[in-house]
């Protein structure tokens, strides 16, 4: 419902800690713990980025991630508290690091002439950010250091729409591919 809302649960009892509303967001499609545990919320309409710490009654709208961007698709946690997130209609990685506010990583869109990161993973041994994105399938290994971008989408996966749920497990970097069914 409107406004969108941040839900905290008792994994364990099932008890419902607490609702926030996201004031001002329509909706939200992700949510990431950094590792200050800071909860973060990145919410579409506006492209607000709201962080609850625990033990505070109040979210706090850290406001626009970025000059026209409309959604935040999805947020990934990075070191030292901080977080990365994924927008559109620009394309645009940017990271947020905590008591100095939003920076374009990518310095400007990741992949010009697409619109979206839908699936972001941030990499802790290799410090590279990666970036799925749409609406022609590319997969963007970002150092957020220095802006260096490359595609590391296999080419036999060139010719789809989407990557979505980006993830780094043991090493590897794990996307989805959409539409995921060939012809």
């Amino acid at each position: 419902g409107e406004p969108a809302k941040l839900l905290v649960v008792d994994v364990r009892s099932g008890k419902l800690l607490h609702r926030f509303s996201l004031v001002g967001a329509r909706g939200a499609w992700n949510a990431c713990t950094a590792s200050d545990a800071s909860v973060y919320v990145g919410t579409d309409d506006k492209g607000h980025v709201y962080r609850w710490i625990p033990g505070k009654d109040a979210v706090q709208d850290l406001g626009a991630i970025g000059k026209d961007q409309t959604f935040v698709w999805d947020v990934s946690p990075g070191p030292d508290g901080e977080i990365f997130a994924g927008t559109y209609p620009g394309c645009e990685v940017f990271a947020y690091y905590p008591g100095e506010g939003f920076t374009n990583v990518g310095h400007g869109s990741v992949a010009p002439g697409e619109n979206y990161v839908r699936g972001l993973a941030y990499d802790p041994a290799t410090k590279k950010v990666f970036a799925g994105v749409g609406s022609h399938a590319h997969l963007i290994e970002l150092d957020p250091r220095t802006g260096q971008k490359r595609d590391i989408l296999p080419a036999e996966y060139h010719d789809r729409e989407f990557v979505y749920s980006v993830d780094v497990v043991a090493g590897k970097v794990i996307a989805h591919v959409s539409p995921g069914a060939r012809s």
